[in-house]
C-alpha cells in the first residue's frame, strides 16, 4: 500500500452537496482571496474585559453607561475610550429570530480602546477591577499590551466593510459593517481590493452559491450542519466573479443589495424542501444574469442549486435528529464520549458502598453539641505528631494566631478542611469528643479506600485506573459528608 499524499477529505467529498463541486469549477467563479483581503477579528485574550455591554442606565453626553467583566462591573466610561463593536453573531438577530443585514451604528457591545493619556475616573476604576480579576496577567493580554499599560492593546482592530461568521450554520451570509464596528474573533472581516467593488462583493458573499461552496472548504465542528470557516478556508471559497458582471447586471445586483439594506433583513438559506425567500431568489438570479445567463438559464440553475442544497440539508438534519437521540441516551446511561471509563466505574462502586459509609461528622454530632465557630487558615499543613509546646496554636498568614486549646481540636479542623468545609469552622468544645470523631473519620476513610480498591478491580484492569477510581469514590464520600453538614458549619 502506498502512502496517501492528497489533501484531507473533510467536508469536500463527504458532506457538501454534489452540485457545489460543479459551481466551484465554473470559469466565472474565483477564489474569494483573489477579490478581497480577509482578516480574523480581534482576539483580545480577555473578551469579558475588552468587550463591554451597553447598560440600560443613562449617562452624560460624554460618557456611556456600560457593564463589563461578565456583569461583575458597571459604570460610565468616556465615549472617547470606547468604539462600537460586534462581539457575537447572535447580537445581530432580531427579536423574531431574523438576521439583521447590517451591524447597527449603536451596537449592543463596545470595544475598550483607551486614549494615549492618563485614564479618567470611570476607566481607572474599571482597570482596577480588571487587575483584581487577574486580567493583566493573562498571556495574550500581556502579549498585546502597550508596554506597561496592559489595558491598551497594540494589535490592530478589524473594521472590514463585510463580516462573515467564523462558525456558520445553515443560513450563511455576510453582514454589512457600514459604521466600522470592531469585529471580534467570531467574525472574519472581508475588505474588497477596490472600494468600488464593495456592494457587488457583498452581493456574491450573500448568494446561495457561496453558501454552497463554503461547505467545500469549511471544517466540520462536530455539530451537524455547522462548519468553521476561518480566513484560510474563506480565501479558497469559490464565489461568482464580480469583475465579469455586465454594466446593466451590476446595477441590478446592487439594487437588490440596496433593498436588503433598506429592509435590514438577511433572507435565510433554502429550507429542507428547497423553498427560498423571494429576496434571496431575486439576488441569485440577478447575479447569474450579470454573468451573462438568460433569465431562463438563471432560473434553471438556481432551481438545481436549491434542490441540491435541500437534499443535503434534509440528510444533515436527519443525522442531527438521530445524534440528539443518541446523546440523550448516552447521557442517561453515562456512556457518552465525554464520560471516562473511570468515572462510570467510580459511580458504580460508590453506589455499592454508599449505604455502608457514615456521613461525618454529622452522624456523630448530637443536637445539643457545644460548637464553637473558629476562623482558621485554609491550609494547616500536615502534622505528624502532637507538638510538645502550644499544641493547639494556629498561625495565620498575616502573623496573627488562633489557639484552639488542644491538638485534638486542631486535628478536627484539619478534618473539616479535608472534607471541604470553608472557614469559619464549627469545632466541638470538648477535645475528647473532637478526637474521637477524627479517629472515626480516619478509620472510615481507610476502610473506604480498601473496599473501593477491591471493587474497582471488577470494572477496570490496570493499577493506574484503579487508583483513579478510588480517588473519585473518595471524592464522592467527602461530598456526601459536606452535604451532611453540621451545626454551625458552612459547606463550600
Amino acid at each position: 500500500m502506498t502512502e496517501y499524499l492528497g489533501s484531507p477529505w473533510r467536508s469536500r467529498f463527504l458532506r457538501a452537496p454534489k452540485l457545489a463541486l460543479g459551481l466551484a469549477e465554473r470559469p466565472d467563479f474565483v477564489p474569494l482571496g483573489e477579490l478581497a483581503t480577509l482578516r480574523l477579528g480581534l482576539k483580545t485574550g480577555a473578551d469579558k474585559f475588552f468587550f463591554l455591554r451597553r447598560s440600560a442606565e443613562r449617562a452624560s453626553n460624554a460618557t456611556v453607561a456600560v457593564v463589563g467583566l461578565d456583569g461583575g462591573w458597571s459604570g460610565s466610561i468616556s465615549t472617547s475610550d470606547l468604539r462600537p463593536a460586534a462581539r457575537n453573531p447572535h447580537e445581530l438577530f432580531g427579536s423574531d429570530g431574523a438576521r439583521h443585514f447590517a451591524i447597527p451604528r449603536l451596537t449592543p457591545s463596545m470595544y475598550l480602546a483607551p486614549r494615549d493619556r492618563p485614564p479618567e475616573d470611570g476607566l481607572r476604576e474599571y482597570i482596577t477591577a480588571g487587575e483584581h480579576r487577574g486580567i493583566n496577567r493573562t498571556k495574550l493580554v500581556v502579549s498585546n499590551a502597550d508596554a506597561d499599560r496592559w489595558f491598551r492593546q497594540t494589535r490592530g482592530v478589524v473594521t472590514s466593510p463585510w463580516a462573515l461568521p467564523y462558525n456558520s450554520g445553515y443560513d450563511y451570509g455576510a453582514w454589512a459593517n457600514p459604521h466600522g464596528a470592531v469585529l471580534n474573533g467570531r467574525f472574519v472581516g472581508v475588505s474588497p481590493e477596490a472600494e468600488s467593488e464593495s456592494a457587488a462583493l457583498g452581493a456574491v458573499l450573500n448568494s446561495t452559491f457561496t453558501m454552497m461552496t463554503r461547505l467545500l472548504e469549511g471544517t466540520a465542528t462536530g455539530v451537524e450542519g455547522a462548519f468553521d470557516v476561518g480566513p484560510p478556508a474563506a480565501r479558497r471559497m469559490a464565489v461568482p466573479d464580480p469583475s465579469l458582471f455586465s454594466a446593466a447586471g451590476r446595477v441590478a445586483v446592487v439594487a437588490v443589495m440596496d433593498a436588503w439594506r433598506r429592509e435590514d433583513v438577511m433572507p435565510p438559506g433554502p429550507d429542507n424542501d428547497g423553498r427560498v425567500h423571494p429576496k434571496r431568489h431575486q439576488l441569485d438570479v440577478a447575479i447569474l444574469e450579470a454573468l451573462g445567463m438568460s433569465k431562463g438559464e438563471a432560473s434553471a440553475l438556481t432551481g438545481r442549486v436549491y434542490e441540491s442544497y435541500a437534499r443535503w440539508r434534509r440528510a444533515i438534519e436527519s443525522v442531527e435528529t438521530m445524534m440528539r437521540a443518541n446523546r440523550r441516551e448516552m447521557a442517561r446511561n453515562r456512556s457518552g464520549r465525554s464520560v471516562k471509563p473511570a468515572d462510570i466505574a467510580a459511580q458504580r462502586v460508590w453506589e455499592e458502598l454508599q449505604a455502608e459509609m457514615p456521613t461525618l461528622p454529622s452522624d456523630l454530632l448530637s443536637g445539643d453539641e457545644e460548637i464553637e465557630l473558629v476562623e482558621v487558615p485554609r491550609k494547616l499543613g500536615v502534622r505528624r505528631g502532637q507538638p510538645a509546646l502550644l499544641p493547639g496554636l494556629l498561625f495565620h498568614h498575616d502573623g496573627s494566631q488562633t489557639d484552639l486549646g488542644s491538638f485534638e481540636r486542631v486535628r478536627y479542623a484539619e478534618m473539616l478542611l479535608t472534607i471541604g468545609f470553608e472557614p469559619p469552622l464549627g469545632i466541638p468544645g470538648d477535645s475528647v469528643r473532637a478526637g474521637a470523631i477524627v479517629d472515626t473519620f480516619d478509620r472510615g476513610r481507610a476502610r473506604l479506600i480498601d473496599l473501593a480498591s477491591r471493587k474497582a478491580s471488577a470494572y477496570v484492569g490496570d493499577e493506574e485506573a484503579i487508583r483513579s477510581v478510588v480517588k473519585l469514590v473518595e471524592r464522592q464520600w467527602l461530598r456526601a459528608c459536606r452535604l451532611g453538614g453540621f451545626a454551625g458549619a458552612r459547606p463550600s
